[in-house]
């Protein structure tokens, strides 16, 4: 449970560093978490979770707030359209 636990705090800190936050290295995360996992181990474990959620690993993963900022984009581009007609 340790290394899955890591694993997905490495993979969070992943997604925060792409958004202008701070990368952690994972062998400093390996040592400073006591998990008794080798980076080896953290990386495998992130590759399963990353095919168990479907999400590419470059990508970044689809959250209730994607949802809503692709409906509201929805909501515009419909609302422009609509009054372009009524014109």
């Amino acid at each position: 449970m340790a290394c899955i636990s890591v694993s997905c705090f490495h993979l969070a800190a992943e997604q925060a560093a792409r958004q202008g936050g701070s990368s952690l290295d994972l062998r400093d995360l390996a040592v400073i978490s006591q998990c008794n996992c080798t980076p080896g181990d953290l990386e495998r474990m992130e590759r399963i979770i990353y095919s168990k959620l479907n999400v590419a690993q470059e990508g970044f993963p689809l959250t209730p707030l994607s949802f809503l900022r692709i409906y509201h984009e929805l909501f515009l581009a419909s609302g422009k359209f609509t009054s372009n007609m009524l014109e």
